[in-house]
């Protein structure tokens, strides 16, 4: 099977889907115009040569399971799915706790470990959420559970608030960045993440929040991925979020670039009152390119 040909069965697997998840709010892709680049692709190989700019396919499907709990899984298409790899998959439950949810991804990544055999497998996945009940708490991970013994001996823990600065090697995956968005969300963080090459992330809260998101982040497959710097303060009163909401920035130094004006992201951080935390994720000072 040849890049084309997995190109082919992407296409035939969304043809699939499409016609059982009619309603918009079903099947919704992060960019149309790439498919209809993967299709033109299909029928023209050139087509690739000429315009680089072909990204994975991207899309969410929205599921009910026997519980009627809805729940949204985001799907990304490797280029070489089904020949090499299979599809990078995450659930996201805006009314099931992180805990839950952790879970549950844990049983999902397991399911598509064991199950997965070099073939269409998109609707074997979505069979399997609609049929598998979400986890009680007992059956959390372990080391969730041991994250709640951790927190059960030290009371105090929930008085301490949090600046995290996350460095990776590169943020290039929409399922990972799609689960970051709604982790935040859950964990009542805030901060950004700036996909590419390098990227970094910045959450801030609760301090027991803010290890529940490094815990559960790092836990994703990165080429690599490190905490660079923790800024933290006992006193609620004296601890000031500096970011209203948890949003990923967009500083491409071009359209569609995976490299980001680090410039703009020093004078995005200045203007948010933490521009003395570049040199920590970047290990040098940083300058405003717009000067």
């Amino acid at each position: 099977m040849s890049c084309k040909d997995c190109f082919k069965t992407h296409l035939e697997e969304i043809t699939v889907l499409r016609s059982m998840f009619r309603e918009p709010e079903e099947l919704t892709f992060d960019n149309v115009e790439n498919l209809s680049k993967l299709e033109a692709f299909v029928v023209n190989e050139t087509v690739l040569f000429e315009d680089t700019s072909l990204e994975s396919v991207s899309f969410s499907m929205k599921l009910k399971n026997e519980t009627n709990c809805t729940l949204v899984l985001s799907v990304e298409l490797p280029f070489t799915y089904p020949l090499c790899q299979p599809p990078l998959v995450v659930i996201g439950c805006s009314s099931l706790d992180c805990h839950k949810l952790d879970a549950l991804n844990v049983q999902l990544r397991q399911y598509v470990s064991s199950k997965f055999a070099q073939a269409p497998f998109l609707y074997d996945i979505a069979q399997w959420i609609c049929e598998t009940k979400v986890p009680t708490d007992d059956e959390a991970p372990v080391d969730e559970v041991s994250d709640v013994l951790e927190t059960s001996e030290q009371p105090n823990e929930s008085k301490v608030f949090c600046r995290y600065w996350i460095y990776s090697h590169h943020i290039y995956n929409k399922v990972k960045r799609r689960g970051m968005l709604e982790l935040a969300k859950q964990l009542d963080l805030t901060g950004f993440c700036l996909p590419g090459k390098p990227g970094v992330v910045c959450v801030e809260g609760d301090r027991r929040d803010c290890i529940q998101f490094w815990k559960q982040v790092r836990k994703w497959t990165w080429k690599k991925i490190s905490l660079k710097h923790v800024e933290e303060e006992e006193d609620s009163s004296l601890f000031v979020r500096k970011f209203g909401t948890f949003e990923e920035l967009n500083f491409a130094t071009q359209p569609g670039s995976r490299h980001m004006d680090f410039g703009l992201l020093y004078k995005f951080m200045v203007d948010h009152g933490c521009g003395d935390m570049f040199i920590f994720c970047f290990g040098m000072q940083g300058r405003d390119s717009n000067l």
